[in-house]
């Protein structure tokens, strides 16, 4: 599996930097490569650094969300900070595991890390690292994370969101954080923020959430609401075009450009405005109407997936590029490997420059 991460051949031919990377890897003790084999990927910059501080081999046995966020430091510390130089990250390395915690903010307490040991493998990436950061100085969010027997991306985000985390109670929180779907990615949030933004569209109140079940039950009746409502008629409003004297018609619901284009056998397309946005959450059973105004902002887009499965695609502004987010199919309902391997693969294209000039990627039979 690591062999899939191998790093593009710089100056030289792909084989030999294959063999490179299998010489790489043939330093590194067989139990530290098992453990960060379970990291999300990318694990190159933690092998890399591993290989340059053979100390660190230590940290990754014994707590490998510290040995993480060692190396990847400038991504944690942020604000375009470089990565540790290498002198410090050798004395960190040679000092107690809380000094290391102390040095990105998580207190120089044997609680701090403590608490990082109790990350899945899964949950390991800068988003849950950077909400831990700040949560450890909420007296009231720390001390609930101090008695959780297990702490996830999910409730580390959930606990950190100021406003969809009102909605959640200390059950909630507890349920959140021993739950695997959570690990990865922060299902029950989003679950919570959809509940957020069909709310304003209802005008319906909305209660604090003691079990995913309800949050899950509310969430059905609230789509369903949402999809059931009487839409009032566009109308088109009229626009002065200065540079010439003409009347020209914009309808209200129109969205901004897409990002990138569909493909042109029509297999992805971008839904380009709301009464479209509408149609594709009563076709699919979904809340995606109510992503609307994050459309209208710029910072998210929604596509239509026709094939090889019927879906619906969001990509989301990280910074300054463009992302990957949900893949759904009917009812909220996952996707297939070959689907969600399609819409990659489109993406990958669409970044490139070239995808107006291909069809849908052939899958694998």
């Amino acid at each position: 599996m690591l062999l899939s991460v191998t790093p593009a051949p710089v100056g030289g031919q792909a084989g030999e930097s294959a063999v490179a990377w299998r010489e790489f890897l043939g330093q590194i003790p067989l139990d530290v490569l098992e453990q960060v084999i379970r990291f999300r990927p990318p694990h190159l910059q933690l092998l890399r650094s591993v290989a340059r501080h053979p100390s660190m081999l230590d940290l990754v046995r014994s707590t490998p969300a510290l040995a993480w966020v060692l190396a990847h430091a400038a991504e944690v510390l942020g604000g375009g900070r470089p990565q540790l130089a290498e002198g410090e990250v050798n004395r960190l390395l040679a000092g107690r595991q809380r000094l290391v915690a102390a040095r990105f903010g998580l207190g120089e307490t044997e609680a701090a890390v403590r608490l990082l040991r109790k990350l899945p493998m899964a949950s390991i990436q800068a988003a849950s690292i950077v909400a831990l950061i700040r949560l450890i100085a909420n007296t009231q969010a720390a001390r609930l994370l101090t008695h959780l027997p297990r702490v996830n991306l999910g409730v580390l985000l959930l606990l950190d969101a100021a406003e969809s985390g009102r909605l959640a109670t200390e059950a909630l929180h507890r349920e959140v954080a021993a739950r695997r779907e959570d690990d990865a990615q922060p299902e029950t949030l989003m679950l919570l923020q959809d509940l957020e933004r069909m709310a304003v569209i209802l005008r319906r109140p909305l209660e604090r959430y003691r079990s995913i079940a309800a949050v899950r039950a509310d969430h059905a009746e609230m789509v369903h609401q949402m999809n059931q409502r009487p839409r009032a008629p566009q109308r088109p409003e009229p626009v002065l075009n200065r540079p010439f004297p003409l009347i020209q018609i914009r309808t209200r619901d129109v969205f901004p450009p897409p990002p990138f284009p569909g493909l042109k056998d029509g297999s992805i397309t971008p839904i380009t405005s709301a009464s479209d946005l509408d149609k594709e959450g009563m076709a699919m059973h979904h809340c995606v109407a109510a992503y609307a105004p994050l459309v209208q902002t710029g910072s998210l887009y929604i596509y239509r997936v026709l094939r090889p499965q019927r879906a619906t695609v969001e990509l989301h502004m990280d910074g300054r590029e463009w992302q990957l987010g949900q893949v759904k199919g009917r009812d909220n309902r996952e996707v297939s490997q070959a689907t969600r391997q399609m819409v990659g693969e489109w993406l990958a294209e669409a970044r490139r420059g070239v995808v107006g000039s291909i069809h849908a990627p052939r899958m694998p039979a």
